[in-house]
């Protein structure tokens, strides 16, 4: 069965906002729990919105595939390596783990040497593959359990740049040791791919409306996000912010449930034109692609958001929420993607006119 799109929740009782399917809510002063982000959805259902334009995630499927068989191809093994098929239980996995997501690719090649460990890990030190650069290493090893031999492990990753479509590409290579002597070899070419799909933003709950002549609310309260502008916008379905460029914008810094007071206008900006289009690019270089059925562990929250207003030429003004901790979002009241570098493109301020 499908997990359901992505939502924004905002609890008014202990002043938590979580987003996408599957999140574990957090309380005040802790650490976040686990989110799940949407898989595709069923046939007949729709759950995400579909764009005409741009790639395919079928294509940005078959591209990783084939970065993730480019990837285990720069694997260089040692003289005497012998391809196997199977992999004893210390390398029953990517060495320096793997993102918990549906559309990871990970090809794997088993090898055994007759060296030991320390040198067969620094022969691969000594050959690092061509074009990757190092991404880190781990170590450990276990006890004789249960009729399992105790053992040694070693690994070390190189990866490449993001791309259009695909990100988080890999190689690990881990060694571990074997009994009676000997190591055994694994290789992952790993990529994940990206549904280019923005994630819509249709949680239940209140929804603020900031225009730039208006100015910023005193308080966010019980406020879920920000409502798209009346009537027919249809390029909000597809990306953030229109295509114009914007004539000013303003910043609303909201405190959350551990400010004072709670949920009140803790700072309010008036962007010229020059700093409203800086913010502008910054947020049209937010990527709205995402990995399937991606789990991953949020910081702390308490609720604090800042509202971005945008007023143009000949149409509604256009707003932005953006969660400043937590499972951070950005959202335009219609479709929603990770914050990324948004959060710091803010926090720099630029000119302000008021």
């Amino acid at each position: 069965m499908p997990e359901p799109a992505g939502m924004r929740v905002r609890l008014s009782e202990v002043g938590v906002r979580s987003t996408a399917a599957g999140v574990a809510l957090c309380g005040l002063l802790a650490a976040c729990g686990q989110a799940t982000l949407t898989t595709p959805p069923a046939d007949g259902q729709r759950s995400q919105l579909s764009t005409s334009r741009g790639p395919s995630a079928a294509a940005n499927r078959h591209a990783a595939q084939r970065e993730a068989l480019r990837l285990l191809s720069l694997a260089r093994v040692p003289p005497g390596a012998v391809a196997v098929s199977s992999h004893p239980l210390s390398l029953d996995g990517p060495v320096l783990g793997m993102t918990a997501a549906s559309s990871l690719v990970d090809r794997t090649r088993f090898w055994r040497v007759p060296t030991g460990l320390d040198a067969t890990i620094a022969w691969f030190r000594a050959h690092p593959p061509r074009g990757l650069k190092p991404s880190g290493s781990s170590s450990g090893g276990g006890p004789a359990y249960q009729g399992q031999p105790a053992y040694l492990m070693v690994g070390v990753g190189y990866s490449e740049p993001d791309r259009q479509g695909i990100q988080d590409l890999e190689l690990a290579i881990g060694v571990a040791t074997l009994p009676g002597g000997g190591s055994a070899i694994r290789a992952d070419g790993m990529a994940i791919w990206l549904d280019p799909r923005p994630i819509r933003d249709d949680g239940p709950g209140r929804r603020m409306r900031v225009t730039v002549a208006e100015g910023c609310p005193a308080r966010d309260t019980r406020a879920v996000g920000v409502r798209s502008p009346a009537g027919r916008a249809p390029d909000l379905d597809t990306r953030l912010l229109p295509a114009a460029t914007p004539t000013a914008a303003a910043v609303c810094d909201f405190s959350g449930m551990n400010g004072h007071p709670a949920n009140g206008l803790v700072r309010s900006r008036l962007l010229d034109q020059t700093s409203a289009r800086k913010l502008a690019r910054a947020v049209g270089a937010l990527a709205l692609g995402h990995p399937l059925g991606e789990v991953f562990h949020c910081p702390f929250a308490d609720g604090t958001a800042s509202v971005l207003a945008f007023s143009y030429q000949g149409r509604p003004d256009v707003d932005l929420w953006m969660d400043r901790n937590g499972c951070a979002y950005v959202s335009n009241g219609r479709i929603m993607t990770r914050v990324g570098n948004l959060a710091t493109a803010v926090m720099s301020g630029g000119r302000a006119v008021a």
